[in-house]
């Protein structure tokens, strides 16, 4: 099998690690593979078939993907969510899932516990990713206080109004440099300064950090919507309640202009539209904030059982194993 090799960002870190996987064990079958970037397919020889490893996050899929969806002989959502997305156009699908470098992403003891008690996360700065939910319930939680700390990795190269927003929540946090000038070994380093990792998205198609956050023995606070529940549960993390409801482009618009968030999003033009995500309950990331923060000794237990959970389950290798069952399937799903 021949996977596409991408640059775009996290795709880029999918398809090193598939290509990597294939390259250990050697699979010689007529099947080429790439991610959303690719989702048009290459040219392939007589007898080839095209796999695509689909990433959505939103309810509704744009126009425009959604055309390029067909004449495709193999779909793999990256999770569940991406499948049910998927199943609500008519468009068959089977669950994969991604994975994480267990030998890459791993506790450093010299680096634990931290002190005082610091949560993290690796967020964009759009909505999302849930930015302001995360400020607003540290803040709520633990007002101006300096007993614990926020130490965010933002994706994007920080905006000076950006970090003036960030900052006039009066918080204690700790804003870092873009996230794709870290090395793997950085950004190892990175988790392992934490007790606790936080990511309050409205939305996403899998999240790769929670699972590196977990490989480092470090548990995540996550929202209980979209795909982190398929592998973050009550035993290695918690779960942020929240309320489906239609996208607020007006509150994107407005966040971009007034504070420099990243506002990509087509807001028109989707197919069984409008899209929808979940929103978070800050009251109650606010309260999970303080029982993690109050119980050090139960967060490195989490931390524990979640490091384990990554590397019976979740590793590079199960999600090619995913991608290989699929092909396994009798039936190409999507060709006209």
């Amino acid at each position: 099998m021949q996977w596409i090799p991408s640059d775009d960002g996290s795709f880029g870190v999918v398809s090193r690690n598939i290509i990597r996987e294939l390259q250990k064990r050697g699979t010689a079958i007529p099947w080429v593979g790439g991610v959303f970037a690719q989702l048009d397919g290459p040219d392939l020889p007589p007898g080839w078939r095209f796999l695509l490893f689909f990433v959505w996050e939103l309810t509704a899929i744009h126009r425009g993907r959604f055309q390029r969806l067909h004449n495709i002989h193999r779909i793999v959502g990256i999770s569940r969510h991406v499948v049910h997305i998927l199943e609500r156009y008519g468009i068959e699908a089977v669950p994969g899932q991604l994975g994480v470098d267990v030998e890459q992403y791993r506790p450093l003891p010299h680096l634990k516990p931290a002190k005082p008690f610091t949560f993290g996360s690796v967020i964009a700065a759009n909505s999302r990713s849930g930015l302001d939910v995360l400020l607003e319930g540290f803040k709520l939680a633990f007002g101006s206080s300096q007993d614990v700390l926020l130490r965010i990795k933002l994706y994007s190269r920080p905006e000076p109004k950006l970090v003036d927003y960030i900052h006039s929540y009066g918080i204690h946090v700790e804003v870092l440099d873009h996230f794709w000038d870290w090395t793997e070994e950085q950004m190892c380093e990175f988790y392992n300064s934490l007790n606790c990792f936080v990511y309050p998205t409205r939305t996403t198609a899998w999240g790769m950090p929670l699972s590196e956050a977990c490989a480092c023995e470090v548990p995540c606070i996550v929202t209980d919507y979209s795909a982190p529940p398929e592998f973050i549960d009550p035993e290695i993390g918690w779960l942020i309640p929240a309320q489906e409801v239609e996208v607020d482009w007006d509150y994107c618009r407005k966040m971009h202009v007034e504070h420099g968030w990243v506002h990509h999003w087509p807001e028109t033009g989707y197919v069984n539209g409008p899209p929808r995500w979940g929103d978070p309950d800050v009251e109650a990331l606010a309260g999970l904030l303080q029982q993690a923060a109050q119980n050090p000794d139960w967060v490195m237990q989490k931390g524990k059982l979640a490091r384990r959970k990554m590397m019976e389950h979740y590793t590079w290798s199960h999600a090619l194993d995913r991608i290989l069952q699929a092909i396994e399937l009798p039936e190409a799903l999507n060709v006209a």
